[in-house]
């Protein structure tokens, strides 16, 4: 799998980026078809089983999505750099036996997910002043 560094300004930028790569995976049908399978379970428009059936999935688990039947592990980056991949990429690697990653790409495949099945998402990050973003 080819893995590309991509230098930037600020955390901003980095944000950003990490949007665009949310975006870019909602039309992948790799990840609309996991969305599917995640919330097969649910009613027709029943929004708050779908949402609960993706979250409880990346959280906890489901074995309707190959490599995520324990969940997303959660893993720290190294304290110098930020991995951010796609989350298209995260469901490959789920699949390829690789499971970890931190909270922006937890929330980076929630996103996705949920955005391929037309809800409105967006990502957010908190930081204690201004442009300085810790979580």
């Amino acid at each position: 799998m080819r893995v590309s560094v991509l230098e930037v300004a600020n955390q901003k930028a980095a944000l950003k980026e990490l949007a665009r790569l949310v975006e870019k995976s909602t039309v992948d049908p790799l990840v609309r078809n996991a969305a599917i399978a995640l919330t097969s379970d649910c009613d027709a428009r029943d929004d708050a089983c779908e949402v609960r059936a993706v979250y409880k999935a990346i959280k906890d688990g489901d074995d309707r999505v190959k490599g995520l039947s324990r969940g997303l592990k959660y893993m720290s980056d190294p304290r110098w750099a930020d991995f951010f991949s796609s989350p298209s990429r995260e469901l490959r690697q789920l699949a390829d036996g690789i499971n970890g990653a931190d909270c922006d790409q937890h929330a980076a495949l929630v996103t996705a997910l949920l955005g391929s099945l037309g809800f409105v998402t967006g990502l957010r990050a908190w930081g204690p002043q201004r442009n300085e973003y810790t979580h």
